[in-house]
């Protein structure tokens, strides 16, 4: 049987630094083709709610907390 997968990811409700005064809230994962990861990231600025897609390097995730998941 074939060892499973895992893969680190930062968890839903992460916050996360988008830039020196935006914090934004991981709101969303997709893990598509070999695992690449991309986040899908919410956050104010004044009244506007605003929701983005970033890569894991765009971003700065202000807690060290990963949860795993495993594939078979």
């Amino acid at each position: 049987m074939k060892k499973p997968e895992t893969i680190e990811l930062n968890a839903i409700g992460t916050k996360v630094k988008l830039e020196d005064d935006i914090i934004g809230t991981i709101i969303g994962i997709n893990i598509s083709h070999n695992n690449s990861i991309t986040y899908q990231v919410g956050w104010w600025s004044g009244r506007s709610y605003t929701k983005d897609t970033f890569v894991p390097s765009q971003l700065v995730i202000t807690t060290d907390e990963k949860t795993r998941i495993g594939f078979v």
